[in-house]
């Protein structure tokens, strides 16, 4: 593949980065290494990932001509049945609800029912958390519900979200392990947290949490979240969970991550004859501003990028040029005060680049998405936008900045035909941002 202009290439990067991160194949590739135990074997499934993963497990078996003695797969859209013995069901997300607290009595049933000698495989991928939110005995679902949307709007980074989560929720923070023990456990996982960090991937059903109740007050209190909790949750529900000491140990596996999408796409920006940088420090912080630190960022590139191609040029090697190609990768947050619009963390992100790159002096394209192509409570996973875009919003009598303050983005973005519409991909490894510089054409033999 030979690049031939920005937002194809962006978007096949796209297409790669998200075919790097699929599920089905990365479980198959590590599973192939392996033989099923010789006890009945049972599946848990629950994430945006679960229906590939379980799927994975099930021909794994079948493979070695077992079947699986029981399961249950939650997911976001559809429950296919993938084995008469394994349930298939649909919980709520990004909020949890009636679907997620039937899902989460589901699970307790079928752990009543696994035999002391069996081995139990639980595959975990982002979404879990609201999926399987079941609330602890003495909560009400509707609190748990009404503290979810609240850490939803917060602007927190994920691993306080789901610290604050465990404190209400049945099957976080080891709760899973604790409930399966003594059978042996092992712990599939696609990662859509920095770092990998198993405790806070879903929640940790399988991993016992660091967090402190002290800690959890802190960040409550700090946030202002702590004010505004729900009625129905008094300040004792911040209690400690788990003891690390009493959760057993689990076999865990990191089968598909950030880092492996990203792979992904600079893998085929390479294949089009691209000039690669990779920051490796992961991208958080306010959505907003990540977008005009970024494009600040390509701005500079871009410069540089262009003064080197001149020299090249004047030394007779115009024909050598090749594209600047800028990746980043990891998860931004929003904090939205008031009634929001509509839009997400990623569209937010390009619209604010979109502003800083209207005094780019070069061409300069950035698109924005979430690997599981969905961007907040939208039909898109985000936004491609250049040098021209906030000008042909502001063409078109739509206010950029009030779409940014009111985090209103989709329909500014959408107006201009930005949006980037993938569908459901069955992953969810964060967010990757990626950016593009085209050479200048050169102008005449020996330019």
């Amino acid at each position: 593949m030979s690049a031939s202009s920005p937002r194809p290439l962006l978007e096949s990067c796209l297409a790669a980065a998200i075919r790097a991160a699929d599920p089905r194949p990365a479980m198959d590739r590590v599973l192939a290494t392996r033989t099923p135990p010789d006890v009945p074997v049972f599946i848990i499934a629950a994430g945006k990932a679960s229906e590939a993963m379980a799927e994975s497990l099930v021909a794994w078996l079948a493979l070695h001509r077992r079947n699986p003695a029981g399961g249950i797969v939650v997911g976001t859209e559809t429950a296919t049945a993938i084995h008469p013995s394994v349930l298939a069901l649909v919980g709520d997300h990004p909020v949890p609800g009636a679907a997620s607290h039937a899902a989460a009595r589901a699970i307790h049933e079928l752990v009543g029912t696994i035999p002391s000698r069996s081995a139990v495989h639980v595959a975990i991928s982002g979404g879990a958390s609201s999926l399987i939110a079941g609330p602890l005995p003495g909560l009400a679902m509707n609190d748990v519900t009404a503290l979810f949307r609240l850490l939803l709007h917060s602007g927190l980074e994920i691993g306080a979200v789901n610290a604050v989560r465990k404190r209400v929720s049945r099957w976080s923070a080891g709760r899973l392990a604790l409930a399966c023990h003594p059978s042996a456990m092992t712990a599939w996982v696609v990662s859509d947290v920095p770092g990998d960090d198993l405790a806070t991937i879903g929640s940790g059903p399988c991993t016992a949490d660091p967090w402190t109740a002290e800690a959890v007050r802190s960040v409550l209190n700090r946030s202002g979240v702590g004010a505004r909790m729900p009625a129905g949750l008094n300040p004792a529900f911040v209690r400690d969970t788990p003891s690390p000491s009493l959760v057993p140990e689990v076999e865990s596996v990191v089968v598909a991550s950030n880092t492996t999408a990203m792979q992904g796409a600079v893998a085929a920006a390479q294949a089009a004859d691209c000039l690669i940088r990779v920051d490796h420090d992961l991208l958080s912080g306010d959505a907003a501003e990540a977008g005009r630190r970024l494009a600040a960022t390509a701005i500079n590139a871009a410069r540089e990028w262009h003064a080197q191609n001149e020299v090249l040029k004047d030394e007779g090697f115009g024909g050598a040029l090749r594209p600047l190609f800028l990746a980043w990768g990891g998860e931004t947050t929003v904090r939205i005060t008031g009634e929001p619009g509509r839009g997400g963390r990623c569209q937010e992100l390009a619209l604010a680049a979109a502003e800083a790159l209207e005094v780019s002096p070069h061409p300069v394209t950035l698109l924005a998405a979430g690997t599981d192509g969905r961007d907040g409570p939208t039909d898109a996973a985000g936004a491609v936008i250049d040098q021209t875009t906030w000008e042909q919003i502001g063409e078109l009598g739509i206010d950029g900045a009030a779409a940014l303050a009111g985090h209103d983005t989709h329909r500014a973005l959408d107006a201009v035909g930005a949006l980037v519409r993938t569908g459901p991909t069955g992953t969810n490894v964060m967010d990757v941002v990626f950016a593009v510089v085209m050479p200048a054409p050169a102008t005449g033999s020996g330019d």
